[in-house]
């Protein structure tokens, strides 16, 4: 299952599949994008609506391979999730904006300038007024994750077990003179990822007694040791999971025009679990791997 960020258009995830498939007629992988996911769902009588503009989701999109597992779309269960998170994204919300305020005071007490979200409150106005419109920026802006959900496709497999992986992108950028908060909020962001929102996806059933093994995947936009605050209380945040991060190299592409070669930057991609649930299916624990062109396809048919 492969989780991709800042996809713009349904067309450009199809021509990413197209290309891993090749022309070949019995093809293996299958694809979505955050609105042709939820295409059939915003039509059905649930009315799971559109609440971010002209997508559903920002920019992400999943490819998979079908052979292995297939996409799960039950409508109750993604009503459910959206209801689920929806609730939990709207309380986040809240805990940015008192960051944001809180920074704000801070900038124009000390003489700085303001930019960014902060550009157009009155300094010296009370911010109470405007907190609404703090919340309906950030609504409008930042990208509440896309979870998708997958079954193997094995009998007994589809009977026992269920994959579901958030696929992230956390947003707030760097090089502005509020850059102080931002941090702050990228890793506030990640507790409530991968504690409140993780726990409620991992533990939300609509019928089903399968076990669910949930993954958070994506651009956190924090480096792992960045990463390293969010697990200083665990008890309070996690309860009994045992959230882990991983995915240590340099993974964002930068293309050397001159060299005419990519090279690896920055330390922002990672996979976020419950290590007391996945880690017990492999031994040694999860682990990353380096994929090429070369090793891309070992094991496709009768490996691992």
């Amino acid at each position: 299952i492969i989780a991709l960020q800042e996809i713009q258009t349904d067309n450009a995830v199809e021509r990413i599949a197209h290309y891993l498939n090749g022309n070949d007629s019995n093809s293996p992988y299958d694809y979505c994008h955050c609105s042709s996911l939820y295409d059939e769902l915003n039509n059905s009588p649930l009315g799971l609506r559109n609440r971010n503009g002209s997508k559903f989701k920002s920019d992400y999109g999943f490819i998979w391979n079908s052979r292995k597992v297939s996409l799960y779309c039950e409508e109750a269960l993604y009503k459910a999730l959206d209801d689920c998170e929806r609730k939990e994204w709207d309380s986040f919300l809240e805990r940015i904006v008192d960051i944001l305020i809180k920074t704000y005071k801070e900038i124009i007490a000390q003489g700085g300038q303001k930019s960014g979200l902060f550009a157009k409150l009155p300094q010296g106005e009370s911010l109470k007024q405007y907190r609404e419109k703090l919340l309906t920026t950030l609504h409008q802006t930042l990208r509440p994750p896309l979870i998708a959900c997958f079954k193997p496709n094995d009998f007994f497999g589809s009977l026992l077990h269920e994959i579901r992986v958030i696929n992230t992108h956390t947003q707030w950028r760097k090089g502005r003179s509020d850059d102080r908060s931002s941090k702050q909020i990228r890793l506030e962001e990640m507790r409530f990822i991968q504690g409140h929102l993780h726990n409620a996806v991992n533990t939300l059933r609509t019928g089903s007694f399968n076990t669910v093994y949930t993954v958070i995947a994506g651009d956190f936009n924090l480096s792992i040791n960045e990463l390293a605050p969010i697990y200083t209380d665990v008890t309070k945040l996690f309860g009994n999971h045992r959230m882990k991060t991983i995915q240590e190299e340099a993974s964002t592409c930068k293309w050397d025009k001159e060299q005419e070669i990519f090279s690896r930057r920055s330390n922002y991609d990672h996979f976020a679990y419950d290590a007391n649930r996945i880690d017990e299916l492999v031994p040694g624990g999860a682990k990353t791997i380096n994929i090429n062109k070369d090793n891309f396809l070992i094991g496709e048919e009768d490996g691992p």
